[in-house]
């Protein structure tokens, strides 16, 4: 129900006035007044579902530290000339009064479209020559452009507890004098789903309207909610109708499972895991070819089939942050490794990209590895940047490390083709025969030497 009139919002009225007053997500709100006692030299984005705390921490902190505030919303025209005017001046200015000047750009995610062009690049140039604080706002971090999340500082913020909320709401009853029963306002608290600003906003309608029941709201299910039950939670049928309510497709969801497989599970949970992700990408291609009704055995196999890999004491398990990105093969520069890729391996494309690309990214986190790897694969900086998810310049430490075992190795060949040389100096009174027998063996001890620097990825993996 939409409220309307002079009556103030109790999202308002109610809204945290320091930091001690935002509840639930105590770590993040930690991190968050360290990153302001530090300095705040980067930006900082705040993410996580809506009406969990992210804004209210934000306006909070300003509060508690007595910083000015400006802030551009959604319902702010967010273009380019916008935010250079409004926001790259507040960022690089000082106030008359010598203040901070706390800069929060809310749903950062959202910035796109014609009336916001060029808004989130002209955001990324303001970040370079920031002097005052900036916080960015968003629901979905991965909405934002890589190169703006490596130049910030993430804090995640959860969903907030149904007994946490239902604490606040019953705070708001007690202070507006307001009877209502207990059951009711755990109702409210479990229908909110964790989103606090919802649950105020049902109860200030509820009240409005002296009607003691709510209605149910619909609740919007990401691929993390999806990822979250089925690599952390326990019900089988939940993670299956968690994949069901996702706004995603079969094929970009079986995408996010794999990819997050390797980060989360090791060993024979690992193996079972994938075993099963296999048959539910059967199980799809048949639907693809023999219709839909095959879709419900993916859809059980890649959620309830995955968690079930999972054992009760949780030893293959990792212990991580995050959830991977899939790797989304589009750009020209990533196909170029993709078929350098599979050349060097004598694979197809298809194969290379869909199960060779993965677990390379993994193995890439080690730099030693990755100078291995690279050299094998002939990989050259920027296609190690694409494959490894790091800034150019990273990689071309990764591809230096490469170039100098390969000066040493090309040392050690010169070496040895020296010896041989001496070597044959010394033996020039052998026999014709004798000379032919020993140029057939180096011959063939040249061709095996040559199939063995040809490594394929095989060598890698232990095959």
């Amino acid at each position: 129900m939409e409220l309307s009139g002079p009556e103030e919002r109790w999202t308002e009225k109610y809204r945290p006035k320091s930091l001690e007053e935002v509840v639930g997500n105590k770590k993040a709100v930690e991190e968050l007044r360290r990153w302001a006692e530090g300095g705040a030299k980067q930006a900082v984005i705040l993410y996580g579902p809506p009406g969990c705390g992210k804004t209210s921490a934000a306006h909070a902190l300003a509060s508690e530290l007595g910083w000015e505030v400006i802030e551009l919303n959604a319902s702010d025209q967010r273009s380019a000339p916008v935010i250079r005017s409004v926001v790259g001046t507040a960022s690089v200015s000082e106030t008359f009064s010598k203040k901070r000047r706390l800069i929060i750009l809310d749903e950062a995610d959202n910035i796109h479209g014609r009336e916001d062009y060029g808004g989130m690049r002209a955001v990324s140039e303001i970040l370079k020559k920031m002097r005052q604080p900036i916080i960015l706002i968003a629901n979905d971090v991965y909405k934002l452009p890589k190169s703006l999340r490596d130049r910030c500082k993430l804090i995640r913020f959860y969903r907030i507890r149904t007994d946490t909320v239902v604490k606040v709401l019953r705070r708001i009853c007690e202070l507006e004098h307001l009877d209502i029963s207990e059951e009711l306002l755990r109702e409210i608290a479990e229908n909110s789903n964790g989103d606090l600003r919802s649950a105020i906003n049902d109860l200030q309608a509820v009240a409005a309207v002296k009607e003691m029941t709510v209605g149910r709201r619909d609740v919007q299910v990401t691929i993390f909610d999806v990822l979250r039950e089925i690599f952390h939670g326990e019900d089988i049928l939940k993670a299956l109708y968690a994949l069901y309510d996702a706004d995603e497709s079969p094929e970009d969801a079986i995408m996010w499972i794999y990819e997050n497989v390797p980060l989360e599970y090791e060993g024979d949970e690992l193996l079972k895991g994938l075993y099963r992700l296999s048959r539910a990408d059967v199980f799809l291609r048949r639907a693809r070819r023999a219709g839909y009704q095959m879709w419900k055995y993916a859809a059980f196999l890649m959620s309830a089939g995955v968690l079930a890999a999972k054992s009760r004491e949780g030893h293959g398990r990792k212990r991580r942050g995050g959830y991977g990105v899939p790797w989304r093969p589009k750009a020209a520069k990533f196909e170029r490794v993709v078929e350098k890729i599979s050349e060097r391996c004598l694979v197809s494309r298809a194969y290379a990209r869909r199960f060779l690309i993965p677990p390379l990214r993994v193995m890439f986190e080690d730099e030693r590895m990755a100078s291995e790897i690279s050299a094998a694969l002939g990989l050259d900086a920027e296609d190690i940047a694409a494959l490894a998810g790091v800034s150019v310049e990273v990689a071309a430490k990764i591809a230096g490390g490469v170039g100098r075992k390969s000066v040493e190795k090309e040392s050690k060949e010169a070496r040895r083709a020296t010896a041989t040389a001496e070597l044959e100096t010394k033996t020039e009174t052998k026999t014709e025969t004798e000379t032919e027998t020993e140029t057939e063996t180096e011959t063939e001890t040249e061709t095996e030497a040559s199939g063995k620097g040809q490594r394929t990825l095989s060598d890698f993996f232990g095959i």
